[in-house]
Order: structure tokens, then C-alpha cells, then sequence
């Protein structure tokens, strides 16, 4: 139902790309190799149009609607991840609780 590409900070996680693939949970291999915990996560969500590639990946047709979410993950010692994920409009809902 979406499509997430994750950024982490380089100086964060050494030789990270010479180990291949992630299989499993990245927050695990994240915690297991790195001592990565992460602590809390600010996100920002919004409506977009997506674009003819993913929409492809999407199996949706171009110009379909989406939810795009920013995510900056930090640990301990500050933010380690930016993650931008495009998530499918017709699949995807927002839940919230709130109180006062």
C-alpha cells in the first residue's frame, strides 16, 4: 500500500551499504549492529498526486491521490533517519486519539 525509502545518517551507520539488503525489521538491524533505539519520531503528513512511477509501483493510475509522510526518527543521541513514504489514498487511513 505505499512506498518508503528511508535516509540515515551516514556518520551513524558505518558500512551500513557493504552488508546488502535489509531483510526483517530495519529498527532491529538498527538496534542489533548500531545500538540504535529510537526514542521518538516527529512526522508530517500531507495529500499529493502520485507521479507516474509510483503510481506504477502503486498499481494506481498516475495522478491518483496519496498520503505523503515526512518522518525524522531520533534516538539518544539525535535524529539517525529521514523517511519520506507514499502511501496509497484509497488504502491508507489516519487514526488519532486525542485529549485534553
Amino acid at each position: 500500500i505505499g512506498i518508503q525509502t528511508a535516509h540515515l545518517a551516514a556518520e551513524r551507520v558505518p558500512g551500513f551499504l557493504d552488508e546488502g539488503g535489509v531483510e526483517g525489521s530495519l529498527y532491529e538491524r538498527l538496534r542489533a549492529r548500531y545500538g540504535i533505539t529510537p526514542l521518538e519520531a516527529h512526522e508530517v503528513y500531507r495529500v499529493a498526486l502520485a507521479g507516474e512511477a509510483e503510481a506504477a509501483l502503486l498499481e494506481v493510475p498516475a495522478g491518483s491521490p496519496a498520503f505523503v509522510i515526512e518522518r525524522t526518527s531520533v534516538d539518544a543521541r539525535g535524529p539517525f533517519e529521514f523517511t519520506v513514504s507514499l502511501m496509497r489514498g484509497d488504502r491508507y487511513e489516519i487514526r488519532a486519539n486525542l485529549r485534553s
